[in-house]
């Protein structure tokens, strides 16, 4: 049987420290809120699938001390990301994860309300054929990556926090020979524009 985890990337719930990009339109109090509320959908979807398919559960967390962050982590891994940049980190997870026997491994973070347990599941299963499994995001990043081990090229020279994200890891993935399944495209929330798509996150 393949030992799968499902690696959640957050930072600690600080006002003024988390989506920032939505501090002029909601106020860093506000901005803090809906992260909070991101990450409540984020951490319970995985504890979904942990109970209906018995993958391992990883926080990668992004200061010294966890604080609030371990409390909703219960039970899981905890990790502190280490200092570099996006691509290093995300790296780093799927490298420690090997060194543990982890086979399949994917990544989230927390910023995707639309990501569902079916889509996890697909992502997983999807590792079974493919070396690199990717959920688009449509600002042209991506809200989902798996791996069945790592691939150090997938993470370097990437323009992180571009439209290129996909595209150019897309382009390594292929000179890399790798076997790739895009999944479905979804909507992350990370811009203004992107509260209009989800009006239930902002109800009081």
């Amino acid at each position: 049987m393949p030992l799968e985890r499902l690696s959640l990337f957050a930072k600690p719930p600080l006002a003024g420290q988390v989506k920032t990009r939505l501090i002029p339109r909601l106020g860093s109090q506000g901005a803090l809120e809906l992260y909070l509320r991101l990450c409540g959908i984020s951490f319970q979807l995985a504890r979904d699938l942990a109970q209906q398919r018995g993958v391992e559960l990883a926080l990668w967390h992004s200061s010294a001390e966890p604080g609030l962050l371990a409390d909703w982590a219960r039970g899981m891994h905890l990790y502190p990301q280490p200092e570099a940049d996006l691509g290093q980190r995300m790296h780093q997870a799927f490298v420690a994860g090997a060194a543990q026997g982890v086979t399949r491994q994917v990544i989230i973070g927390m910023d995707c309300p639309q990501l569902t347990l079916p889509i996890l599941q697909n992502a997983f299963d999807s590792l079974e054929n493919h070396d690199l499994v990717l959920g688009p995001a449509l600002d042209g990043g991506y809200y989902l990556i798996g791996l069945a081990k790592p691939f150090l090229p997938l993470f370097a020279g990437v323009a992180w926090s571009t439209d290129q994200v996909l595209n150019q890891t897309l382009d390594r993935a292929n000179a890399g020979g790798l076997r790739s399944l895009l999944l479905e495209p979804l909507s992350d929330l990370d811009e203004p524009a992107d509260l209009d798509r989800f009006p239930w996150l902002l109800a009081p």
